[in-house]
């Protein structure tokens, strides 16, 4: 077990301490898991507060326009990774493992070069789309798109360089930029411009967000560079690009398939119901994602732990960290959805009357989410072992479900259609990928899995 190599000495230290009650690799992983709790908490307050601040500046139908426009640039700009950034967890983490640097340098240079590469073109072919599509959406709609597209090349970079942080070690500084300096610095920029126009519009917080997402790109550049500098002097190794993009390919397409699962509520609605109606949806699905908090929170610390034990072949370890960190989530999860359950409409309510139907939405959300965090950490169990196709079934499998129920519910029911679809889709790709966590792996990952031995 090697955790000196983790730097986080001060989080995992009073776990060490408690050695009756938890083993090395536990320690490992709840030193990650607070410290990533410490980051999500903050990104949580922040999460609540864009909406907030948003919503009462913009109401129901200025907000959604926002959502909308950011939802596309999130989803373009995540393809611009290419999957890179998943890659790098698992190429770094198995490389510091070895202590092969030089292959951390290598992969480095080459995975930034192709990440601007593929942000550039992806940047160039979704503005000539948002070009064509203009003429059947709101005017304002389309002006706030325009805008949002910009930010596509900070956020592919972005991106890439949380991949590359969490691979280093830096689990929780990685988290920073995309979770506290983006949504952050939006909130901050516009407060300002109101604050100073006395006004605020779609299309102002659209540039907003694209200034967000270049300083959010620059923090990150900043954490990795530190965590570069931090490794012994190397040479370069030999860049093995087709190893590389051969596993870049289908999680570039998990990814996509991912996002564009996530965020098609949003583009449904907002392209063929109302801007309002997206706007609500969105609140709401974004309350729900508190209960998957939790399991986020714990995948950031378990990412490397499984590349590693992996690589090492060591399946007792791997087997403990992951029921671990599954029961670990659910027990985060569940207080908050009873929360959302029971509070959730005056929640819903501080932001406007025009949010208020959202209750039901939100509802049928949570427990989608709640399904989810049972599961436990399918897709990144799949990934981190070599598994990506598996995990791309699956998400294809859920989003194709979420894509078809959104089309024939939201032009009918709204957001309550997309919210249903959406929880639909939860259920049809978890069980999918706990089967195959099951059947390649050799393990449960469900928080209900049995204590035993190995299979």
């Amino acid at each position: 077990m090697r955790l000196r190599e983790n730097r986080q000495p001060c989080l995992r230290a009073p776990f060490l301490l408690l050695g009756r009650f938890f083993d090395a690799s536990h320690a490992e992983l709840l030193s990650g898991t607070v410290g990533s709790v410490v980051v999500r908490g903050a990104a949580v307050a922040l999460g609540v507060l864009v909406p907030l601040v948003l919503g009462r500046l913009l109401g129901a139908a200025g907000y959604g326009t926002y959502a909308y426009a950011s939802a596309w640039a999130l989803l373009i700009g995540s393809v611009g990774a290419f999957g890179l950034d998943i890659v790098a967890i698992r190429e770094l983490a198995a490389a510091r493992t070895r202590g092969a640097w030089n292959e951390v340098r290598a992969f480095s240079r080459w995975a930034a070069r192709a990440v601007v590469f593929v942000a550039l073109l992806a940047l160039t072919l979704a503005y000539i789309g948002a070009l064509l599509a203009c003429s059947r959406l709101e005017p304002r709609a389309c002006a706030a798109l325009r805008i949002a597209l910009l930010g596509i090349p900070a956020i592919a970079a972005m991106r890439l360089l949380e991949g590359f942080a969490q691979g280093l070690g830096r689990v929780v500084l990685g988290q920073i930029p995309q979770q506290i300096v983006l949504p952050g610095a939006v909130v901050l920029a516009a407060a300002a411009i109101f604050c100073f126009t006395g006004q605020l519009s779609a299309r102002r917080v659209a540039v907003a967000y694209v200034g967000a997402a270049v300083a959010a790109a620059s923090v990150g550049m900043v954490i990795v560079r530190g965590a570069l500098a931090d490794g012994p002097a190397a040479p370069r190794g030999e860049p093995r690009k087709a190893q590389w993009l051969r596993a870049a390919i289908p999680l570039f397409l998990s990814v996509l398939v991912a996002l564009l699962n996530d965020s098609v509520g949003v583009l449904v609605l907002g392209t063929f119901v109302s801007t309002e109606a997206a706007g609500v949806y969105d609140v709401a699905r974004r309350a729900a994602t508190l209960v998957a908090l939790p399991l986020v929170t714990v995948n950031m610390a378990l990412g490397p732990i499984v590349s590693a034990r992996f690589a090492e072949g060591d399946t007792v370890q791997l087997r403990r960290s992951v029921r671990f960190g599954a029961r670990l989530a659910l027990a985060g999860a569940l207080p908050i959805a009873l929360c959302l359950v029971f509070f959730g409409e005056q929640l819903l309510r501080i932001l406007g009357a025009d949010f208020a139907g959202g209750r039901l939405p939100l509802l049928l959300v949570v427990a989608g989410q709640l399904f989810n965090v049972a599961a436990g950490s399918v897709g990144l169990i799949l990934n981190m072992t070599g598994h990506e196709r598996d995990t791309l079934r699956g998400i294809l499998a859920g989003t194709t479900t979420n894509a078809l129920l959104t089309v024939l519910l939201a032009p009918r029911y709204g957001a309550v259609g997309a919210a249903g679809a959406a929880a639909a889709s939860f259920f049809v790709w978890n069980t999918f990928m706990a089967l195959r966590v099951w059947a390649q792996v050799g393990i449960n990952p469900t928080a209900f899995a049995r204590i035993g031995p190995a299979r």
